[in-house]
């Protein structure tokens, strides 16, 4: 059934003004918090809210640093904005207002955790708010400095140079390259970060050791750089060009018995501060007849043993991992065992012909790691102050002559590095 009423057709339903729409929805929405995620000290930073009423109308912007109110915006107030002291925060209220507020001459003290809050008007009152985290950071007082090169190398000898970033905070981040390459991490040295008080600032470190080769000379040059860098905010780097210095031929050495020569090849040894070396003349047969030494210009056909360089901290921090490198060139002997011992005691022997080549010994404050031990380097784990000592390296080499070197160097445990 159905009728005409009031110029409405009825099919049981009830008239258009009687029917319940819901109301309209209606939200504040912050489109994007801007809170730099490091800034320089000293510098002045800008902070920003942008946000959309969606038909709201604005009661009120607020700003926290962790936890605390310092900055707020209220339209309806005369003045705007108010300010609230709080540590580490300094607002320029000439340069901010309801979207932005800009803090000036950021310090140490201004890291922390900022939030924005946005409030609608009543009769809701909503409320939104999104936070954001800054670091302040102190940029290094000079830029990294290599040191411990030489003007020029030969294949075979050894670079051990040491790369220093200025004090800072953090700790800048250090790298390594080689002619633009970036180095394997087993031949960078890390060192313990160095703390200065009262004002906690950070020396970073990092040594580089390798062994020249041939393929590391470009046109005879090769280049050592090193990368300082803290997070997004600081990019400086250091590079030192070297050249390769090429051997002299070696000279042709004569018998005064036989008049034989021979042309008598030696790879030049790396000799360095510290360094040992010990040689044995052997027999050599020319043409069936025994030379048993001969001499030209002081030079000597010899078995030699060379410790070329002895690595040992000579300051390291209680319960770090230290490693200890003792550095030799056989020079044609074969090795008979590597031995390490702390005033005076033996501690660790490497033997390459014994099953396993690792050994330790019981020591007081000695706890060697022999899976990441061997010939040329052992791990001391979980220093303590009774580490501390006398470290020597002895190296000898095999029958028949039993040639024997050794270098020694101390190292003491300190309980914080200042």
């Amino acid at each position: 059934m159905c009728g005409r009423t009031e110029g409405y057709l009825v099919f049981g339903l009830p008239p258009p003004e009687s029917v319940q729409h819901p109301p309209a929805v209606r939200a504040i929405k912050l489109t994007g918090l801007r809170v730099p995620k490091y800034a320089i000290l000293g510098q002045s930073v800008q902070l920003e809210c942008p946000y959309e009423m969606e038909g709201d109308e604005l009661y009120s912007v607020r700003w926290y640093k962790d936890g605390n109110e310092f900055y707020r915006f209220v339209p309806r107030d005369k003045p705007e904005m108010q300010v609230f002291p709080q540590r580490g925060v300094s607002v320029n209220v000439h340069n901010s207002s309801n979207n932005h507020v800009t803090l000036e001459t950021v310090k140490l003290s201004s890291s922390g955790k900022y939030l924005c809050e946005v409030s609608a008007e009543a009769p809701d009152f909503q409320t939104v708010s999104q936070h954001g985290e800054m670091q302040v950071v102190v940029l290094p007082d000079e830029d990294p400095i290599i040191t411990g090169g030489k003007a020029r190398y030969q294949i075979n000898d050894y670079v051990r140079v040491n790369c220093t970033s200025g004090r800072a905070r953090p700790a800048a981040q250090l790298a390594w390259y080689i002619n633009s390459e970036l180095v394997d991490p087993t031949l960078v040295r890390r060192y313990p970060t160095i703390v200065s008080f009262p004002d906690q600032l950070e020396t970073s470190i990092l040594g580089l050791e390798f062994r020249v080769k041939q393929k590391h000379f470009r046109r005879g040059d090769m280049k050592l750089k090193c990368l300082a860098t803290i997070h997004n905010v600081y990019w400086k780097s250091n590079e030192e060009s070297v050249e390769s210095d090429k051997p002299q031929k070696a000279p042709i050495l004569e018998s005064r018995k036989s008049g034989l020569s021979s042309t008598v090849t030696r790879a030049d040894r790396v000799h360095v501060e510290g360094s040992t070396h010990a040689s044995h003349c052997v027999t050599r047969a020319f043409n069936d007849q025994n030379i048993r030494s001969f001499r030209f210009s002081e030079v000597e056909m010899c078995v030699g043993l060379t410790l070329t360089q002895l690595q040992i901290p000579p300051h390291v921090l209680v319960n770090s991992n230290v490693s200890l490198e003792c550095i030799f060139d056989m020079d044609g002997a074969a090795l008979y065992a590597v031995k390490w011992y702390k005033d005076g005691n033996e501690f660790y022997r490497f033997t390459p012909a014994n099953r396993p080549q690792t050994q330790s010994f019981l020591l007081p404050g000695v706890s060697v790691d022999l899976q990441m031990s061997g010939k040329n380097a052992l791990l001391l784990n979980n220093v303590s102050l009774d580490t501390s000592g006398q470290y020597t390296c002895e190296v000898s080499a095999e029958a028949p002559t039993f040639l024997t070197v050794s270098a020694t160097e101390d190292m003491h445990v300190i309980g914080k590095m200042y």
